[in-house]
């Protein structure tokens, strides 16, 4: 059996981004929108009865069918998430976090924004997330399902490496581009990993400041860089 059900907890006011996304690209799913508390998994539990996936308010989505890991899988982990580093495995990239950050990474740091729960494994119901990780069975996503903005790509990365992590977008699960939306700021770097062209797809009932900003980002992400991302996408999947 498949996962058809999205729990989105509404953190800010870019809702309709994901709840459009769901009606536009995954019309059979359910989905419901609850209000944000200190533990994400705690909120997660009181509001599902099956596995579930889980996604803070503005991710869009575009899930396709096997694209998920299924229920039988999944009856062996508590959940299944990203890490907050996208390149921390990365063969080459991970050591630019330290450039970038002054210190060594944590591996162990996890993103809540997009991540798929298994209530049957949890006994208790947590108030805090802090430490409840340490003994659960985590199944990590590959890092183009949750298509995420990263602080390398601000700075660090050079053009090539943005562009192939855009290609990874055409890809992917979620486009979580939440940070930069808020931020009201996308720079050169960040055009080529983010396919904002795509998200412009989804902007109704956004309020005017975020729908023009989405807007002005697509603008800027259209053109050479759509066209180049979806050529190099085709040549490697032929």
């Amino acid at each position: 059996m498949e996962i058809n059900n999205v729990l989105i907890y509404e953190e800010n006011d870019l809702t309709p981004l994901t709840i459009n996304s769901i009606k536009a690209n995954m019309p059979d799913w359910t989905y419901k929108v609850v209000p944000v508390e200190d533990s994400k998994i705690g909120m997660a539990l009181k509001n599902i009865t099956d596995t579930s996936l889980v996604v803070k308010s503005g991710v869009v989505l575009k899930v396709k069918k096997d694209d998920l890991p299924s229920k039988e899988k999944l009856q062996k982990y508590h959940m299944a998430l990203s890490r907050f580093y996208v390149f921390y495995d990365h063969f080459r990239l991970h050591a630019s976090y330290e450039t970038k950050l002054g210190k060594p990474i944590n591996a162990n740091i996890v993103d809540m924004s997009v991540f798929i729960i298994n209530p049957n494994m949890w006994m208790d119901i947590p108030k805090t997330d802090v430490g409840v990780f340490k003994d659960k069975k985590k199944l990590f996503m590959p890092r183009y399902m949750n298509h995420r903005n990263d602080i390398l790509t601000s700075d660090c990365l050079s053009a090539k490496d943005c562009n192939g992590y855009g290609v990874l977008s055409e890809d992917a699960c979620a486009l979580n581009y939440v940070g930069i939306i808020l931020k009201g700021y996308i720079n050169m770097s960040e055009r080529f990993a983010y396919p904002f062209d795509e998200i412009n797809k989804y902007t109704e009932g956004l309020n005017e400041n975020h729908k023009q900003t989405i807007n002005k980002f697509a603008t800027m992400t259209q053109g050479r860089y759509d066209k180049f991302r979806k050529a190099l996408h085709k040549i490697k999947k032929d």
